[in-house]
């Protein structure tokens, strides 16, 4: 059976806590447990606005790149054997990102970038690692385009790029 986490949001001072029983009460109601084992709360400069689904949304993108790269786990042990740290605020940027796990594994595989963002500041870390994903997601787009001779189909199914029109237009003719 599935798990499920349920956070209230407070908007009224002391609220919370009578919010959460009140949970607990819906949730043994419907004849479910509730498990009341109390969470960690992360440390403040990842809490700023990053949500569970940042952190769900990021184990799932990990788990598809270990798919793909199969020398994710030695890299990643590697990096930690080394004591190469990106600091807390770069860690939070990557869990807010969609391709977070690209802009990991970017950096397991280039060290020195990996040290040098440990070195900044957090603001000017932070903006690197949009720099990085920006990167990382223009690399991808490039990739994108069909070959020449695709159909109409093939070249809706890409996406947008640039040049996209172009290859509209030859395939509605080789369509005819």
């Amino acid at each position: 059976m599935g798990e499920v986490i349920l956070h209230s949001s407070s908007w009224e001072k002391g609220g919370e806590p009578a919010r959460q029983k009140h949970l607990e009460a819906v949730i043994e109601g419907a004849g479910l447990e509730v498990d009341k084992t109390e969470l960690p709360e992360p440390p403040a400069e990842l809490n700023e606005n990053l949500t569970p689904q940042h952190v769900t949304a990021y184990l799932a993108q990990i788990e598809e790149a270990k798919k793909m790269h199969g020398d994710w786990d030695e890299l990643r042990a590697s990096l930690q054997k080394n004591d190469i740290e990106i600091g807390k605020a770069a860690q939070a940027a990557i869990l807010k990102l969609k391709n977070g796990a690209e802009v990991s594994y970017h950096l397991l595989r280039n060290r020195e970038e990996a040290e040098r963002l440990g070195k900044m500041k957090a603001n000017e870390a932070v903006k690197e690692v949009g720099r990085i994903a920006s990167k990382l997601t223009n690399e991808a787009r490039r990739n994108v385009r069909p070959s020449d001779n695709a159909s109409f189909e093939e070249v809706l199914a890409a996406g947008p790029y640039w040049g996209r029109s172009r290859d509209i237009r030859r395939a509605l003719r080789r369509r005819r």
